[in-house]
């Protein structure tokens, strides 16, 4: 089955940031050249974030966008991931699905380096170790008071400066030890995959958790690691993903408990094991493979340089934006 015959891309949205995540994906000459289809899927109790969404994204503003699909949330980031899911699952139209946040980027090399694993491996599922994130700090900070004597008007005058720092982080060989601890997080990320395993596991992330949904899906991979009945490759590149860490409006950032039914770190473990019949969970078993040891190519920095300066502009304005009263 070949990778490229007919693709999906599902997208949860961001309405701030969704535009970039998506042109990210149709800028890109593989998905112009080929069958493939981008889906965003809103999964949200806020009316008017929806809203917004249609008016970001409505009336076939881009070329390749199939559709716009509303599906219904329980305020649990995981219910959003599976509807995702459960869309490709029912349409036999497409042979793979990539997932991508409507926060994040994809690569303007990403479907061509994912292709390449997947055809040379086979492989059924792609996560991702080490993706390249972004994040920004505040360096300088400046207030002023001034006066307009004609007036007789005082006003403030604030001067902030920024930092935008992109990591990049590739040919990870191993998995640390302390991500065994469930409640440590989780070291992968699910990129791609097609519906081989969902025969077995329709939900692949937990839907009563608000952080760390995808430790259902590691549990799950761990579980099936050594059954040749699935392909999993657990891909270590930097040029495929970009995690944007700027997003102050992340489930990440605005969750730091888990909810019911795991609310500390006993029933979490106790939970998933139970859940999977497994007597332990060592995910630093697996054995990530980086790209360049499966293909050999060289990647060109121009063009990653020249997408770095598009997204941190992007991010620049929303960000000024967002601080607008």
């Amino acid at each position: 089955m070949r990778f490229f015959t007919c693709t999906s891309h599902g997208i949860l949205s961001s309405a701030r940031y969704g535009s970039l995540s998506l042109e990210s994906i149709n800028c890109d000459k593989t998905v112009k050249e080929s069958k493939k289809n981008i889906f965003i899927i809103i999964n949200t109790l806020d009316e008017v974030f929806y809203q917004d969404v249609i008016r970001e994204f409505g009336n076939n503003k881009h070329d390749k966008l199939k559709k716009i699909i509303r599906t219904e949330s329980n305020g649990s980031p995981g219910k959003g991931h599976n509807s995702v899911i459960d869309i490709f699952y029912k349409n036999y139209k497409y042979d793979y699905l990539i997932k991508l946040d409507g926060d994040d980027f994809l690569f303007p090399c990403a479907l061509e380096r994912i292709h390449n694993v997947q055809t040379s491996q086979n492989s059924d599922i792609i996560t991702l170790l080490g993706n390249c994130s972004i994040t920004n700090t505040c360096v300088k900070y400046n207030k002023t008071r001034n006066l307009n004597p004609e007036t007789n008007t005082r006003f403030l005058t604030y001067n902030v400066s920024l930092d935008f720092n992109i990591q990049e982080i590739s040919n990870i060989s191993m998995v640390d030890e302390e991500f065994n601890k469930l409640t440590a997080g989780t070291p992968l990320r699910l990129l791609c995959l097609n519906r081989k395993i969902l025969e077995k596991y329709k939900k692949l992330y937990n839907e009563e958790m608000y952080k760390c949904v995808d430790i259902e899906y590691c549990v799950i991979f761990y579980k099936e690691l050594y059954n040749s009945d699935y392909k999993i490759t657990h891909l270590s590149d930097a040029y495929i993903y970009l995690y944007n860490g700027v997003n102050e409006t992340s489930v990440t950032k605005h969750h730091d408990d888990c909810i019911i039914p795991y609310t500390n770190d006993n029933n979490i473990r106790n939970g998933l094991l139970q859940k999977y019949n497994l007597m332990e969970y060592r995910i630093s078993d697996i054995q990530p493979v980086p790209y360049n040891t499966i293909i050999n190519d060289d990647v060109n920095m121009n063009m990653i340089n020249n997408f770095y300066d598009k997204v941190l502009f992007i991010l620049i304005r929303i960000n000024n934006e967002y601080m607008q009263p």
